[in-house]
Formats: C-alpha cells, sequence, structure tokens
C-alpha cells in the first residue's frame, strides 16, 4: 500500500433491481475493472452464481464502493464471503 493513497471503503447494500443499476458513467471504468477482477479471481460457477447479473458495483468516488445486492441474503453472504476480496482489488 503506498504511503497517502486511501483505499476505498466497501459497502453492501441491498437494491432489488441491482442487475438494473446503471452506474456512473465518470466513473465506468474503474467499475469495469473491479467486475473484470473478480471473474478472474473467482470460479466461473461462483461468478455466475454470485455476480452475474445480481449485483451492481458502483464505484462512487476513491473512498466509496457500493456492492448492490438483489437481497439481504445475497448481501449479507457477500460480504462475508467476498468483502476482503474486493477490498483487495480496489485497493
Amino acid at each position: 500500500e503506498k504511503a497517502g493513497i486511501i483505499k476505498p471503503a466497501v459497502h453492501f447494500v441491498v437494491a432489488p433491481q441491482a442487475s438494473n443499476v446503471k452506474h456512473d458513467i465518470e466513473n465506468q471504468a474503474e467499475t469495469d475493472e473491479i467486475v473484470a477482477e473478480i471473474k478472474k479471481k473467482v470460479r466461473k460457477r461462483s461468478f455466475e452464481g454470485w455476480f452475474d447479473g445480481k449485483i451492481a458495483i458502483s464505484y462512487s468516488d476513491s473512498k466509496r464502493i457500493e456492492v448492490n445486492c438483489i437481497g439481504d441474503f445475497e448481501k449479507e453472504w457477500l460480504k462475508d464471503n467476498y468483502k476482503s476480496l474486493i477490498e483487495r482489488i480496489s485497493g
């Protein structure tokens, strides 16, 4: 970790229409990079089951990443199992 660089905080929120959430165009490249890295690091079946079409990752600024999940169960499961991975990818 570089001195002076603040890692973004990762927040998991329930957004029932998560797969339809539009990302902030200004940060679309960063959002796409995070999703691409997750896809590389998890098994295909895990990505398809937990991420693909079920979440929307919003990199709203350099201090906050929101993982919008379709329900409470998904929110808690993803937070428990993938928060540290998303933090490593985004930091």
